[in-house]
């Protein structure tokens, strides 16, 4: 490029303004880099703290350096801000925060706002204060030139962020603080008069909660409104909200407090109360808070019905004082209690609920309290009427009034106060009560009796009035000056229970009549192991033991009525505790004739037990008295008790200090009926007891009814029962027992310890008889057959795992050994094993189903509802041999009988000589005396064994199985045979019919030639080597007790042969029908031989009468067939020339017969069909006759066609002889005759039945030559 050009060009880009303004933005972004560095922005801070003064109305102070920077974002930082508070405040700050960082937009600056994008407080801290003259600090007075400006709402606040904050509230009129720690929060708003929006977290009394409050924008002279919301920040608890306003100096909205919803939808599971909401209108300010319009509703969007409804209002001051009314219609605890509370109330009681309780209102507030529910629902019962008034503080309750509606138709009303303390409140009192269903409110107040207790009490309901002082502390309950009338009797009485220590129970009442048949019609029961609601739980409180809790009992009473019994003038006064036991008193007056009086004392006078106790009971029949102590069920005495007659007994218990303690004796003695009593017993002073026992009856089945039998029949042979004991209660007692009766003795030997379970029964039994029959006969055992002989069994009795064990059990009866080993429950549950000889199937059947009265001599014997003596469980049996039947005897048979209740199980499996198996399974079932019965059978057959005639003859041969199954329903066994019902099956192989040979028969029939011959015939069919079959099969029906076997049948060239076999199973019986079709001739009519009878005593008989007149009409038939011949030319010769004759008269009576045919035709259509019921009963009532009078007939008409032959053969000769002449008087030779046509033979043609519908009447077609007129 030239010089000149290079030149021209320089000089004209300085002189470009692009230039110059390019310079311009350099230099401008240089110095917005450098002002932080250049700029000393503290030298605002006399600015900034001004500014802070008119926005606040308070000094303001930054003691903290203060920097900006411009560029690129704007920002303002400032530390060590403080605010301070009114002159005359606790508190020097209002407010601090250790840095406050501005960051604003450039833009809104360069237009001349204040745009601020975020606010970041560091470590702020807010006091809130409130003086006793009820001003506060919170109140900022900005300057008046400040809030008459525009400046304020050019401020655009997008997001204040707070961090490390605390927020402390100091309410100096009432003395206290609350303060929020370690607060992180979120604030924006669009300006500095809002609305603002809050979301915060922080740290209440040691716990992080969540916090929200929104507002709207603050327009003067109208409500600010505001909302709030606070809550834990794990989502637990409760919510608390309040949304509303504030105008004036009272806040006025909405207050609800919620169950908080978990992340997963859920409410809290913190268990003390079912999720409810409460919500209420809320108006005040620092001194007076009002609720209207409380509603405590569900938790459930679908059921939102109030609960309760109120209101309530709080003063405040350094007292609150507290007031609350609330109401509700029908209010259920048991839903609304959660877990946790249900457990403080069942572990704590009721009184460390109301301590609970207490212990939440605060230390200076009081509550005047009034509830009424009109029914409320608690422990499943309900109460009606209930309400409340309760005047309360922190240390006491005051029940002004506490009525109630309880359950048992009941209704209380309670008066009193509690008090706590230290070691547990006391709620006393004035209790007034009345049960119009006293039943009802007993099993209510004592649940944990309703299962011992309820079944006892099931007479009236009782009715009960009750005026009482009540004292209720941790330690005892106490009820002072009581007085009661229970059901029209009038009494008094005071209670004292005391749970300390061992505890203690003093009990007096008085009453002149106690009815308590009037509640237990059917009877309390006496001392029973198992039955605490009985005496015997009274007696386990009363006697002395190391822990027996202190007890003082005494009762009087006029008259006592006690399981339908009347005792007089009862009388009872008992102290006893761990030291002794002062029976001062034990009287009843009289009793049924029966008088009881006891009386002694027993204590510990340092050196040992020193005292004693005597007891005497009178009676001529102490039947009552034994049912007074309830001894006797709801059928009457028990039966041993039974039939005493007179008894005097009398005990005398002494106890004397010894060298190494104490020693006691005891003797009793005495008679009752028959039977004599004595006993005697020592026990040193290490406890250890010796005794000695004798009953003697001289009866058998007296000895055995005191265990509660009943032997079958009446004897002679004396019983005795003998108990010798050494030992202690702790370590047991060294027995030896006898018991003797029916010539059998049982023996044991081993230890007993009542203490422990199952008796602590351990040792040997042994029993010994020289003839078992009697023993046999007394249990009643259903056998067929007399069983006796020696007996001998030994056996270890021992308790283990629940139960009794019998082990090494070995014996045997008669000359058959058994061995095995059994167990038995306190529940009658039997688990046995034996080994056994030959046993019989039907008298193991009997004893399992059927009733142990006696020897069976029937069917008729009424089924078991169990197996004998109440035993249920299972017996397992392994005979040598097993009798199914007399012809079949099973080999390595087991049997396994099973019961529970309501069901006896009989199993059955073995197998015969030949391997096969055999096997029977039973059920009886049902809850009354008509048992349902199922049940399988499969047994092998034998026919040669099991199907005989009277005389020992087979009937029949092969062999198989039967199987069948089967159900019935019944009193006994013939009627349960008779309704069964079923099917099955059967298989037979090689059978074979004996006694019938149709092939003999008809080889012998072949060469009879008259009746003897017919009668040979029959003899060989019997005699024969009978029918083979073959392998046979088939079903088998069950129906109404009669079981049928499918037909048999058999065809040969000789007979067509089918067997029908029916079993009456009731009678015991079998019919086998045999019917033979002979072919030996054609046309025989056919014969039936039958077995009827017991299988193994059937009786043959024959119905051959038919077969055998037939064959003789036959045989004598053959004699005379050349007659018929003869006889048949003759009508053949004479109908030619009647033929000749006739025929032309044919003609000439054609036209005439035809006409009279059709009007007789129409006359007899109109009687056609009575003649044909007539016709027909005519030919039956004639072939009845005829075949009656067949032989006789026969002998006859032989007869009569052999005179008819001789006349015709005499007619024939003499028309042979005659000669014949023409009309000259000459021999004219004659035409050789014509040779006649064949005659046809004539056929007859009997009566025709047409078939018809069951039920139509009979039609007989007569022949088609015969006319209707005929």
């Amino acid at each position: 490029m030239p010089p000149a050009r290079r030149q021209r060009s320089g000089r004209t880009v300085w002189k470009s303004p692009v230039l110059y303004l390019g310079i311009l933005l350099v230099i401008a972004v240089v110095g917005l880099l450098a002002a932080p560095f250049i700029v000393d922005w503290n030298a605002y801070r006399a600015d900034l703290e001004a500014y802070g003064r008119k926005l606040t109305g308070r000094a303001v102070s930054i003691d903290g350096a203060v920097s900006a920077r411009l560029f690129p974002w704007p920002r303002l930082t400032v530390e060590d801000v403080r605010v301070a508070s009114p002159e005359g405040m606790d508190v020097r700050d209002f407010a601090t925060a250790s840095r406050l960082t501005v960051h604003m937009t450039l833009q809104g600056l360069l237009q001349g706002g204040i745009d601020v994008e975020s606010i970041d407080i560091q470590d702020p801290q807010v006091n809130f204060e409130r003086l006793e003259t009820g001003e506060g600090n919170w109140v900022l007075q900005p300057s008046a030139d400040l809030v008459n400006s525009d400046i304020l709402s050019r401020v655009r606040l997008d997001k204040i962020t707070l961090a490390g904050g605390t927020l402390t509230f100091r309410d100096r009129r009432r003395g206290e603080t609350v303060s929020l720690d370690d607060i992180s929060a979120d604030v924006a708003s669009p300006g500095v008069a809002g609305p603002w929006r809050l979301r915060a977290r922080a740290v209440y009394d040691d716990r992080p909660v969540t916090i929200a409050f929104n507002t709207a924008a603050f327009v003067k002279g109208q409500p600010f409104l505001f909302g709030v919301k606070f809550q834990a920040a794990d989502n637990s608890g409760k919510v608390y909200s309040f949304d509303g306003a504030y105008r004036d100096g009272f806040a006025q909205g909405d207050v609800q407090v919620a169950p908080a919803q978990r992340d997963d939808g859920k409410g809290d599971a913190e268990g003390q109360l079912r999720p409810l909401i409460f919500t209420a209108k809320a108006r005040g300010n620092f001194d007076q808070v009002d609720f209207t319009d409380i509603q405590v509703a569900h938790d459930d969007p679908g059921d939102a019905t109030a609960i309760a409804t109120g209101s309530a209002s709080l003063r405040l001051g350094r007292h609150i004082d507290a007031r609350a009314d609330l109401s509700a219609s029908i209010l259920d605890l048991d839903e609304l209690a959660g877990a946790k509370s249900r457990d403080v109330l069942r572990e704590a009681g009721s009184l460390a609920v109301i301590d609970s309780l207490l212990a939440l209102l605060p230390k200076d507030m009081s509550l005047d309290g009034r509830a009424s529910v009109t029914s409320l629902r608690s422990g499943g019962q309900t109460f009606d009427n209930v309400a409340l008034a309760v005047t309360a503080d922190r240390q006491r309750l005051r029940i002004e009034r506490f009525a109630s509606g309880l359950p048992g138709r009941s209704e209380m009303l309670f008066k009193g106060s509690y008090f706590s303390a230290p070691g547990g409140g006391e709620l006393a009192g004035d209790l007034g009560l009345e049960a119009n269903d006293l039943r009802e409110f007993v099993l209510w107040l004592w649940p944990g009796a309703r299962d011992s207790l309820g079944p006892l009490w099931t007479g009236s309901r009782g009715r009960l009035k009750l005026q009482t002082g009540l004292s209720l502390t941790p330690q005892g309950l106490r009820l002072t000056g009581s007085a009661f009338e229970l059901d029209g009797e009038a009494g008094t009485g005071a209670l004292a229970v005391t749970a300390a220590g061992r505890g203690a129970v003093d009990l007096d009442l008085e009453s002149r009549r106690f009815d308590l048949d009037a509640y237990a019609p059917q009877g309390i029961p006496a001392v029973q192991a198992a039955a605490e609601q009985g005496a015997g739980g009274v007696l386990g409180v009363v006697l002395p033991r190391p822990d027996a809790p202190d007890l003082r009992l005494k009762v009087r009473t006029g008259e006592l009525l006690m399981n339908g019994v009347s005792a007089q003038d009862v009388a009872l006064d008992l102290q006893s505790g761990a030291n002794g036991m002062d029976l001062r008193a034990l009287n009843i007056g009289a009793v049924g004739g029966a008088s009881v009086t006891a009386s002694g004392l027993i204590l510990d006078n340092g050196r040992g037990a020193d005292g004693s106790v005597s007891l005497d009971v009178k009676a001529d029949d102490p039947g009552q008295l034994i049912r007074l102590m309830g001894l006797a069920g709801g059928d009457g005495l028990p039966p041993w008790a039974r039939n005493l007659g007179a008894t005097a007994l009398r005990a005398d218990l002494a106890v004397k200090p010894g060298e190494g303690g104490s020693l006691t004796t005891l003797k009793a003695g005495g008679t009752a009926g028959q039977l004599t009593v004595s006993a005697t017993a020592s026990v040193a002073a290490d406890n250890r007891l010796t005794g000695t026992a004798r009953i003697g009856a001289p009866t058998s089945s007296r000895i055995l009814g005191l265990f509660g039998l009943s032997p079958a029949g009446q004897d002679a042979m004396p019983g005795s029962l003998a108990i010798d004991l050494e030992g202690s209660l702790a370590a047991g007692f060294a027995t030896t027992a006898t018991l003797q009766a029916y010539g059998g003795r049982l023996d044991y030997q081993g230890t007993v310890n009542p203490l422990q379970d199952g008796y602590g029964l351990g040792g040997k039994l042994s029993l010994r008889a020289t003839d078992a029959a009697p023993l046999l006969a007394a249990t009643g055992m259903p056998l067929s057959g007399a069983a006796g002989g020696v007996l001998v069994g030994d056996a270890q009795l021992a308790w283990g795992d629940g139960k009794w064990s019998l082990s090494g059990l070995a014996g045997r009866l008669g000359t058959a050994a058994f061995s095995g080993d059994a167990s038995l429950t306190s529940a009658m549950v039997l688990d046995a094993r034996l080994q056994t000889g030959t046993l019989r199937l039907a008298d193991l059947l009997a004893s399992s189903f059927l009733d142990w009265s006696g020897p069976l001599t029937g069917l008729e014997t009424g089924f078991a509802t169990a197996l004998p003596f109440g035993l249920t469980g299972q017996l397992w049996l392994t005979p040598a041999t097993l009798e199914v039947h007399r012809a079949f005897t099973a080999q390595s048979a087991s049997v396994g009988i099973a019961a529970k209740p309501g069901e006896i199980h009989f199993a059955m499996l073995g197998k015969d000589a030949e391997g096969r198996d055999a096997q029977l399974d039973l059920t009886s079932s049902g809850t009354g005396e008509s048992r349902q019965l199922s049940g399988k059978l499969r047994l092998p057959v034998n026919l040669a064994q099991q199907l005989a005639l009277a005389s020992g003859a087979p009937v029949a041969s092969g062999k198989g199985e039967v199987a069948l199954s089967f159900t019935s329903e019944g009193r006994s066994p013939v009627a349960a045979l008779a309704a069964a019902q079923g099917q099955g099956s059967f298989t037979l192989d090689g059978v074979r019919l004996t006694g019938v040979a149709p092939a003999a028969f008809t080889a012998a029939l072949a060469a009879a030639k008259d009746a003897s011959g017919i009668g040979a015939a029959f003899a060989a069919m019997r005699e024969g080597p009978g029918l083979e079959f073959g392998a046979v099969s088939g079903p088998i029906t069950l129906a109404g007790g009669e079981m049928s076997f499918a037909p048999l049948t058999h065809t040969d060239g000789d007979a067509d042969v089918t067997v029908t076999t029916v079993a009456d199973l009731a009678q015991g019986e079998i019919d086998v029908d045999v019917g033979l079709a002979l072919k030996a001739r054609p046309g025989l009519p056919p014969m039936s031989i039958a077995y009827a009878g017991p299988p193994m005593a059937l009786v043959r008989s024959e119905n051959n009468s038919e077969i055998a007149t037939s064959l003789g009409v036959t045989i004598m038939q053959e004699g005379i067939n050349e007659l018929e011949r003869l006889q048949q030319e003759q009508a053949r010769l004479a109908k030619l020339e009647e033929q000749q004759r006739a025929e032309d008269e044919a003609r000439l009576q054609a036209y005439y017969a035809q006409r009279d045919e059709l009007l007789l035709r129409r006359r007899e259509l109109k009687v056609q069909a009575e003649m044909q019921v007539m016709e027909a009963d005519r030919l039956r009532r004639q072939i009845e006759a005829e075949h009656a009078a067949n032989a006789e007939i026969n002998k006859q008409e032989i007869r009569q066609r052999l005179r008819e032959v001789r006349t015709w053969r005499r007619l024939a000769e003499a028309a042979a002889a005659k000669p014949t002449f023409g009309q000259s008087g000459e021999a004219t030779p004659q035409p050789a005759p014509a040779r006649p046509a064949p005659a046809r033979k004539p056929q007859k043609i009997g009566p025709v039945i047409l078939a018809k519908p069951p039920g139509a009447p009979v039609i007989v077609s007569p022949p088609p030559d015969r006319s209707f007129s005929q």
